[in-house]
């Protein structure tokens, strides 16, 4: 009996701590961009690169996973000043709206990414 009782503490204990972690609850997609009468859409997921050899270490990316009305060329963007600024001119200057999930998400983010892109077009 004192087993028993011990190996369903130890379970609710765990139960507890998985439902209180943060990490394991999914961020909610970025937007920016033009946000409102958007013509077209592209959704992004954060990753991150490493240099040759690792000597310089990782570099933080954004990979294309998706366009709504739109494609666009590279569909691996740095994620540093000069990428994001040239990615936000883009999206000032084609009408674009832009979202960005995290690298390890649920296929239901992408789900949910895609009906941002459509909200507001």
């Amino acid at each position: 009996m004192r087993l028993r009782t011990v190996c369903i503490l130890a379970g609710a204990v765990g139960l507890l701590g998985v439902a209180g972690n943060a990490k394991d609850t999914p961020a909610e997609p970025v937007v920016w961009g033009v946000t409102s009468h958007n013509t077209g859409c592209v959704i992004f997921e954060e990753g991150t690169r490493t240099s040759w050899m690792g000597v310089n270490g990782r570099t933080p990316v954004l990979r294309v996973v998706g366009t709504v009305n739109y494609e666009i060329d590279p569909k691996e963007w740095l994620a540093t000043e000069q990428g994001l600024d040239e990615l936000k001119q883009r999206a000032e200057k084609d009408n674009l709206k832009l979202i960005r999930i995290p690298e390890k998400h649920p296929k239901s983010e992408v789900t949910r990414a895609r009906t941002l892109c459509r909200e507001d077009m």
